[in-house]
C-alpha cells in the first residue's frame, strides 16, 4: 500500500503484478528518489520474485521499443517519473 500516487498508463500484467510494481517503486522512491536506483530496485524485486530477466527504465521523458513476454508489461506513472518494466522476450 502505497501513499505515494501511481497512475497504470498500460499494462497486460495481472493486477496483483501491477500492484507489485507500483509497490516497489514506491518503496524505492521513498528511499532515494534516484530514477536508476529505483529502476535497479523494481529490476531486482521482479527478478526475484518472478524470474530473471526483467529490464526497466526509469526517467521524466523517454521513448521506447521492445519485445517482451505476454503478460509481463507494465508503464506507470508514480512520484513524478515514468516507469517501464517489462519481461524480455
Amino acid at each position: 500500500m502505497s501513499l505515494i500516487k501511481a497512475k497504470v498508463n498500460q499494462s497486460d500484467m495481472k493486477e496483483a503484478m501491477q500492484q507489485c510494481a507500483v509497490d516497489v517503486a514506491a518503496k524505492a522512491l521513498c528511499e532515494n528518489k534516484n530514477p536508476v536506483e529505483v529502476a535497479t530496485a523494481v529490476r531486482e524485486a521482479f527478478d526475484s520474485k518472478y524470474g530473471p530477466s526483467w529490464t526497466c527504465i526509469v526517467g521524466k521523458d523517454f521513448s521506447s521499443s521492445f519485445a517482451y513476454e505476454k503478460k509481463k508489461h507494465v508503464s506507470l506513472e508514480i512520484g513524478g517519473l515514468q516507469v517501464l518494466l517489462f519481461k524480455s522476450a
